[in-house]
């Protein structure tokens, strides 16, 4: 077989670049520390599983120290020689005159102060350390919600390796990974640092890397002590001329993708003989029985009795749940909370109830919880064994596959066969009743879905109490014949004496007759009413006192606007109603319209060339400078005063160009 393709999918796991910490390990500002106190070795031997360290916090201060400092509450720690740029890092407590700076500064400011001997002294050349290892909780926290894995880790011992012997550039590997667990109660308690109950791991990536590279492994750990192990590691790398310390840095290591790696690599043969996974490799596959074996597995012929759900099941999530007792390979696809959830935990019911055994796998830990919590609702945790996550450790598989094996047998509840029945009784009124609703009438040919679907067709038509004889007779035909005639009857409703035209409601052609609309329309008519009271005297009163017409809703309106007109203008006033008054200031604006058409014709030339900018210069003296001081061309030549005139004009254009002197 062509292992190729298998390969890269496997090379696409591996990370063994510089950018992964478990190769080119980096002190950062955010989610590195490094132990000072106590010692690494002596550390090391404290680190049983059940060990708890107390982080010692740089900004609690001793009250001799407050008594004896009094510059400001700042200090300021450069990185040591080894860092490439100076830091700095600042916390609360008294800025000391020690000249020392970096690491060596931080152990002999802090470490007379460490008075218990859970206590441990961090450092970060940054920043505090206690800043950093918030960040790690919190880092550590997001990967075991997202994924159940733990990622922190405690590393002891580092290798400095080089790509080749004549390389200046030196990188650093931890070699041994302690997973920790880091805890505060409070916002004002310490932090504790707890050893994780799972086995000391050799750096996994970095050893897989010196074996591709070099042909040599780290060695595995067998309890010798820290001091032992490193020694091995010493021998094993001086002849890269590679060195060894064993300084304990606390951070965040991810290296579970290294073991799908080594499963790919280890049993290529085993996966490649699979055929689906041939055909996600896009490779050639025999067709036959390409959807499970039919022959054992068979259909499923009444899904309520047959398939074991323990959860609610619509059609489609039945589909899904068939297809997998039945052997079938398919995809489940669908949107949040369409009960995909609910469909993998009745397959996996099924399934057990066949007999068989269910991987569930999940890149996200909630879905795997999501699911076991709708087993153990079931009844079905006692099948459950969790093999991924941070609480699945050695002693806790073991625990749990022993409670399983220890369990007593349990017969089905006699209440399960009543149940069966009632859903049997229920599924067969159902399906009866399916039945009668598309049955086909006789006489009508129609299906009660069929007449109930005209029915809500008419649901807003006004009912019509008007018996038919013989009703149960009356077919197809008898229906189209009777809505002709109506049809013919509504056209014939204006001939028969009644003069629809004289109706107060003529011309009223809203269709909607709702209960709601008539009340809107009772509404209108009475505030209607209410508004003709007050208006019919006022028209009578302004046509007398004022000698005018006044006798409709039109005329009202016109008389309104003229009245408030007149309340509002300061020129029409009592005495210019005058009729002699009135003629004469009559004239005067007609006079003055023909003017104002005047202007405004001169002005909407003048707006076409030039901009508002023009009625700021002096029109009238302009204009004599043109006619009669430079009328001759001469006069125009060379002339500053002329030149500044056509400048003011040319401003004043719109497209900026230079007037000609005719225009």
């Amino acid at each position: 077989m062509d292992t190729k393709k298998l390969d890269k999918w496997a090379d696409l796991l591996l990370d063994t670049g510089k950018r992964n910490n478990l190769i080119n390990f980096k002190d950062t500002r955010a989610s590195t520390v490094e132990v000072l106190l106590p010692s690494s070795d002596v550390l090391f031997e404290k680190v049983d599983g059940t060990a708890s360290f107390e982080v010692f916090d740089p900004k609690i201060i001793e009250d001799d120290d407050l008594e004896e400092s009094s510059a400001p509450e700042q200090l300021q720690i450069e990185t040591s020689e080894e860092s490439s740029e100076p830091e700095q890092l600042q916390n609360s407590t008294p800025e000391k005159s020690d000249a020392s700076s970096g690491k060596s500064a931080f152990l002999a400011q802090y470490s007379g102060k460490i008075k218990r001997q859970n206590q441990i002294l961090l450092y970060n050349a940054a920043t505090n350390p206690l800043t950093a290892v918030k960040n790690i909780d919190k880092k550590a926290r997001g990967f075991i919600e997202e994924t159940g894995v733990n990622v922190a880790y405690m590393a002891f011992g580092f290798v400095h390796w080089k790509e080749s012997a004549v390389s200046n550039y030196v990188f650093r590997a931890p070699i041994l990974l302690v997973p920790i667990q880091l805890e505060q109660a409070s916002a004002v308690e310490p932090y504790f640092i707890k050893s994780a109950e799972d086995d000391i791991i050799v750096n996994p990536t970095f050893s897989y890397k010196m074996d591709a590279e070099h042909g040599v492994k780290l060695p595995e750990y067998n309890d010798e002590g820290l001091t032992a192990y490193l020694e091995k590691v010493k021998r094993l790398v001086a002849k890269l001329q590679w060195t060894v310390t064993a300084e304990c840095k606390i951070g965040i290591f991810s290296f579970l993708k290294i073991n799908m790696y080594r499963d790919l690599k280890d049993n290529a043969k085993a996966i490649l003989a699979n055929r689906n996974v041939r055909q996600l490799l896009g490779e050639p596959t025999s067709t036959e029985k390409s959807y499970g074996d039919e022959e054992t597995a068979g259909s499923v012929v009444n899904p309520l009795i047959e398939l074991h759900s323990v959860v609610d099941a619509d059609s489609s999530q039945i589909e899904a749940i068939e297809m997998a007792k039945t052997g079938k390979s398919f995809v489940l696809q669908g949107p949040p909370g369409t009960g995909k959830s609910q469909t993998i935990t009745n397959i996996i019911a099924e399934c057990l109830s066949d007999g068989k055994k269910v991987l569930f796998v999940s890149e996200k830990l909630a879905a795997l919880n999501v699911v076991y919590d709708k087993l153990k609702q079931a009844g079905l945790a006692e099948f459950c064994l969790q093999l991924h996550s941070h609480k699945a450790n050695k002693k806790d598989v073991i625990a749990d596959i022993c409670h399983t094996l220890r369990a007593g047998k349990s017969a089905v509840s006699s209440k399960a066969d009543a149940e069966i029945a009632i859903k049997e009784n229920a599924q067969y009124q159902l399906d009866a009743y399916a039945v009668e609703l598309h049955k086909l009438r006789p006489v009508i040919e129609k299906s009660l879905y069929q007449l109930y679907e005209s029915y809500a067709a008419f649901r807003s038509t006004p009912d019509v109490e008007f018996p038919i004889p013989q009703l149960a007779s009356k077919g197809e035909s008898y229906l189209i014949e009777t809505v002709a005639l109506l049809e013919q009857y509504a056209d014939y409703i204006p001939s028969i004496g009644y003069d629809y035209r004289k109706n107060p409601w003529y011309g009223y052609i809203n269709q909607d007759t709702s209960y709601q609309s008539k009340n809107e329309v009772k509404g209108d008519l009475s505030a209607v009413s209410q508004f003709l009271q007050v208006l019919i005297p006022l028209q009578q009163e302004i046509s007398e006192k004022y000698e005018i017409q006044c006798t409709s809703v039109e005329d009202a309106q016109l008389w309104n606007s003229f009245f408030g007109f007149a309340a509002a203008s300061k020129l029409i006033t009592p005495s210019l109603l005058n009729r002699e008054r009135f003629d004469a200031v009559n004239s005067a604006l007609h006079k003055l319209q023909a003017q104002s058409a005047d202007i405004m014709a001169a002005r909407s030339v003048l707006g076409a060339v030039f901009d508002d900018d023009i009625y700021k210069l002096d029109g009238t003296a302009y204009h004599k400078k043109l006619t009669k001081q430079f009328g001759g061309i001469f006069s125009r030549l060379f002339n500053a005063e002329y030149k500044q005139l056509i400048t003011d004009l040319r401003l004043c254009k719109k497209d900026g160009k230079k007037p000609a002197y005719n225009e």
